[in-house]
């Protein structure tokens, strides 16, 4: 789960992006925003973690939008 402003929201972990998502854009990555992005290290490289953008991980989700490492969010 991650915390959200309070909230517990589940964390789910997706082999292939799901239908209905499309790749992020920076004016995307707005704090609240849900949104999916890859896994670089650990047992799950390679697939997708959803996230909710926080003032913590926008710095870290901009930079891999940024580098070219896929973040995606509702179509």
């Amino acid at each position: 789960n991650q915390d959200v402003f309070g909230v517990s929201r589940p964390v789910w972990v997706y082999g292939e992006v799901p239908p209905g998502m499309r790749p992020a854009k920076p004016e995307d990555l707005t704090i609240g925003c849900p949104v999916l992005h890859i896994v670089r290290v650990g047992p799950d490289t390679g697939k997708y973690y959803s996230a909710y953008i926080t003032r913590t991980n926008r710095r870290i989700l901009s930079a891999m939008l940024a580098s070219g490492l896929p973040v995606f969010v509702r179509e």
